[in-house]
């Protein structure tokens, strides 16, 4: 056992050749490429790693134990000591691994997801203002440590709304894979974040922060740099021209509306609007949804109690 751990020792924690160095190699080599493409193979590599690394450390653990179980000292409180201290070294080594990978990987996590959020209303041809820069914290700098990545506020240019008009904006931010793309992107770091930290009481309080700081960032994101500018805008652009003559009652069902003085496409847009938030709602908080993988269950399974 002894021998086992010098050997487990060397093979996780040698500087050049160890486990720790070559995953640090791997991920450095794809930071070197700089890309967007290249952040999105880094998160999946993150993920890949920790469940490659969770199922190595429980196969060496495993083997201790069947190691003390085949030997004649099964029944010795020494060798039973030192299996215990064998797989303690172990989870150490685990739980080190974790946590630098862990940051590294939420900060890369809710860069990607802002700036897949932006790139979506960017592809659709939206105008947006310039963000307001990020308050560094100089105290963490000064004792290295990294600063969590917060989101800056890039919300839609309302005159450059105005500007395109009704038309413009609904087949623009209002359109419906424009309003859904956003949400993707979220759910499937919600999946990743759920792979990296663990559900339910596994992942715990960590697991439950991490959740909520990405639905934090969404729920600044889709609210107060999506909707809430197109529905200034809308509000802005609205010229009530009163009717001619008063609708005729009862209406009738198989007629166009009457027209109340208020262009058809405000309330086009008005209808998009309710809809993308309560598919906000369903797709991300998902309240009383088992088996859902979104917000609620992950913060109810893993014990919050603010959730």
């Amino acid at each position: 056992l002894i021998v086992a751990r010098a050997l487990c020792s060397r093979v996780i924690g040698d500087p050049k050749h160890g486990l720790q160095a070559r995953i640090n190699d791997l991920l450095e080599s794809i930071d070197r490429r700089s890309d967007f493409d290249s952040g999105a193979k880094k998160l999946d590599t993150f993920v890949v790693i920790h469940e490659k690394a969770a199922g190595l450390f429980a196969l060496l653990k495993d083997s201790a134990e069947r190691l003390l179980r085949h030997s004649d000292r099964q029944e010795s409180p020494a060798a039973r000591s030192a299996v215990e201290s064998l797989k303690s070294f172990l989870t150490s080594q685990e739980v080190s691994l974790n946590v630098a990978h862990r940051h590294g990987y939420l900060n890369l996590e809710l860069r990607l997801l802002h700036h897949k959020c932006c790139s979506a209303l960017d592809q659709a041809g939206c105008l947006l203002v310039r963000p307001v820069p990020v308050k560094v914290d100089s105290t963490l700098i000064e004792k290295g440590v990294m600063q969590e990545y917060t989101a800056p506020l890039v919300p839609l240019d309302k005159e450059a709304l105005k500007r395109g008009g009704f038309t413009d904006i609904l087949s623009g931010p209002l359109k419906q894979s424009v309003l859904r793309q956003p949400l993707i992107d979220a759910t499937d770091s919600l999946a990743r974040a759920s792979l990296m930290f663990g559900k339910g009481r596994e992942g715990g309080e960590s697991a439950a922060r991490v959740i909520a700081t990405i639905y934090k960032q969404m729920c600044n994101f889709y609210g107060h740099a999506f909707l809430y500018p197109i529905v200034e805008a809308l509000q802005e652009m609205l010229k009530v021209n009163p009717p001619s003559q008063a609708p005729q009652l009862p209406f009738d069902e198989e007629q166009p509306a009457h027209d109340l003085g208020v262009d058809s496409a405000m309330w086009v847009g008005l209808e998009r609007i309710h809809s993308a938030a309560k598919s906000f709602d369903r797709e991300m908080w998902a309240e009383n949804k088992k088996e859902s993988n979104r917000v609620w269950e992950l913060l109810v399974t893993s014990g919050d109690s603010t959730g």
